[in-house]
């Protein structure tokens, strides 16, 4: 964020319920202040990385860039999208799922991961659909849509923590989040591209750093030597 804002470029977090724009929640709600018709944790601040950088919670324009669905909502309809916009839903839209408390719904319980994906498919599904029928995506701009997890289902993994790119799997700190499924849509380039190039988080991030014109990567993302590689293939655009 700090290069992005280096740069003259905007950001923002949009984080599905969250409580109020900036919030320093953990959990929301929890069951000392529950909501009525709303299930405990709903919204987690371990799927906010924001949260995670001292510089970013003292921030006095925090509440401006980390904000919730319906500023998203506003955003897309007029087209005014930042330049880099980070959206997570919550742990009902996301396939986390949720199932101590009440008010969970029943596509949202752990227990039924069949209901559980089909519901984070629709949630995820609907919002793309919305981006792609924006102004923003009609315009000349270069936009992409990058879909991806954090990790895979451990217990879908049927064997040892997983990674790629210099991974060690005796490092507790290093053993990888398995094989995930990651999706890039553009508004301009080739269409159905598949990359087997063996590719990670650190990746992904060091592509976005050089969409954006950023050359000095942040930690792990300079590690080519490592097999940390730009996802050039996935964001080739048509000339």
């Amino acid at each position: 964020m700090d290069q992005l804002q280096a740069r003259g470029l905007t950001w923002k977090a949009y984080m599905e319920s969250l409580p109020e724009p900036g919030s320093l929640a953990v959990r929301w709600p929890i069951a000392e202040a529950p909501v009525a018709g709303v299930p405990n944790q709903l919204y987690a601040a371990k799927h906010n990385g924001f949260m995670n950088f001292l510089r970013v919670q003292q921030d006095p324009a925090r509440a401006a860039k980390i904000v919730d669905f319906k500023v998203l909502d506003r955003d897309i309809e007029s087209g005014q999208l930042p330049n880099y916009a980070h959206i997570v839903p919550n742990q009902c839209d996301d396939m986390h799922g949720r199932d101590s408390g009440a008010d969970v719904p029943t596509d949202c319980r752990k227990g039924d991961p069949r209901s559980l994906i089909t519901r984070g498919d629709r949630v995820i599904g609907a919002l793309v659909q919305r981006i792609m029928a924006s102004r923003l995506w009609d315009a000349a701009d270069n936009t992409a849509i990058v879909i991806t997890f954090d990790e895979n289902d451990k217990d879908e993994r049927r064997g040892p923590d997983q990674g790629c790119c210099d991974n060690d799997p005796r490092s507790v700190s290093n053993a990888g989040g398995g094989h995930i499924p990651t999706i890039v849509i553009t508004n301009h380039g080739p269409h159905s591209v598949v990359d087997a190039t063996p590719y990670n988080h650190y990746s992904l991030l060091r592509t976005t750093e050089a969409a954006f014109g950023v050359s000095e990567y942040v930690g792990h993302a300079a590690d080519e030597s490592a097999g940390v590689v730009a996802m050039v293939p996935l964001f080739a655009v048509s000339r």
